[in-house]
């Protein structure tokens, strides 16, 4: 009932964290000064992990990239990060020099590696022929009884050729060689001995 207002307040003006003395923890960062707080809880907020990292803030920990003696990144009070990093840049193998054994490939120049073991890869078998990969063995294609599939350091392949189809016809001297009781095989059939070369007579009717 008391003019001239008529009414009483008990409302406070808000601080703002620029009127206030204000210290944040290791990994956090004070909000502007025009923010509303009045106390550091109020006006210091986490920092969230670097680009590249994996984890959600500075306080509650980000993991370095992937990579050989990665590092860690640290929260501190100093600004203007509010953390120290060793996190290592992480090499790629076209930064290098690749070096790779026989049967191995070098990777994309973009792929992570700091030596030639990660940047070299097994080269599968070729198709048609058996086998995992050339460096563990790849055997030649079917009807092709003769030759190998051998490691190299070479490109494009990385490996030699040598199968190829070797016939009776072509073996030194079958003619006539077969044991008493064999016959010789047809001249275009696969083999390369005359074991392989020569089949058993079977009995007359």
């Amino acid at each position: 009932t008391q003019g001239p207002r008529y009414y009483t307040s008990t409302c406070k003006v808000q601080e703002t964290c620029g009127s206030i003395s204000v210290s944040c923890k290791p990994g956090f960062k004070p909000q502007p000064a025009n923010a509303f707080g009045d106390s550091s809880e109020d006006c210091c907020v986490e920092v969230p992990c670097p680009p590249g990292t994996t984890g959600t803030s500075v306080a509650s920990g980000c993991a370095c990239p992937e990579g050989p003696g990665s590092g860690s990144i640290v929260p501190t009070t100093q600004g203007p990060r509010y953390y120290t990093s060793t996190c290592k840049v992480r090499e790629t193998c076209g930064s290098i020099s690749v070096s790779c054994k026989p049967g191995f490939k070098p990777q994309p120049a973009d792929a992570f590696g700091d030596s030639s073991e990660d940047c070299c890869v097994e080269v599968p078998c070729p198709s048609g022929t058996t086998g995992t990969s050339v460096v563990s063995g790849c055997a030649c294609p079917e009807g092709l009884n003769s030759g190998a599939i051998s490691p190299s350091m070479e490109a494009p392949h990385y490996y030699t050729w040598t199968c190829k189809a070797v016939t009776c016809g072509s073996v030194h001297g079958m003619h006539g060689a077969c044991n008493p009781g064999f016959a010789p095989k047809p001249a275009e059939a696969l083999g390369k001995t005359l074991e392989q070369c020569c089949v058993e007579v079977p009995c007359p009717p």
